[in-house]
């Protein structure tokens, strides 16, 4: 963010960066309580069935999904998500808490398309994230040479939407 929105302050995140940084105990609820309001809220025109995010909230979103696969009773119901410079592991963002390492709960199922910029700083991370913590033969990887950021570039943006499309498509939707 710094230094070009400096002085557009102040900034917020989703998850704690810093071990000293603080810690709220009910972060992960509210997240998905804010994250539920929004798309109760949303004027649109049918069901959610991706979810997108960039850096913590690519965090967020892979979280979202893994969560939905766990659960029980999910309080989402998405076909596939967009993961845009993600990194591992996903955050318990449900009621129940789920045990750090068990064989193979940790992996996410539901498709996924994975953005990495070959120059962003936490590109390894975001490689592990891929390869460790989504099921083989469920992920799409756009891999551009920019940094931390969501690309902008026509030709990556068209392989983007491109790729979107043909998740929904194979989800069963009509778009």
């Amino acid at each position: 963010i710094l230094p070009y929105f400096a002085d557009l302050g102040p900034f917020y995140r989703w998850l704690r960066w810093n071990d000293d940084d603080p810690f709220d105990p009910q972060g992960e609820e509210k997240i998905l309580a804010a994250i539920e309001k929004a798309m109760k809220e949303d004027p649109g025109r049918g069901d959610f069935v991706g979810v997108l995010g960039f850096s913590q909230g690519a965090k967020i979103a892979g979280s979202l999904l893994w969560a939905q696969e766990k659960s029980p009773k999910p309080r989402t119901s998405f076909k596939f998500g967009v993961i845009l410079a993600g990194r591992a592991p996903y955050q318990s963002i449900d009621f129940k808490d789920w045990a750090p390492t068990n064989e193979g709960e940790h992996v996410l199922s539901l498709p996924t398309l994975h953005v990495h910029g070959l120059k962003d700083p936490g590109l390894e991370e975001h490689r592990v994230l891929l390869k460790n913590y989504c099921k083989t033969g469920t992920t799409r990887l756009i891999e551009w040479d920019g940094d931390h950021r969501v690309p902008i570039q026509a030709d990556i943006v068209t392989k983007l939407v491109g790729y979107i499309t043909e998740m929904a498509h194979e989800a069963g939707l009509d778009i």
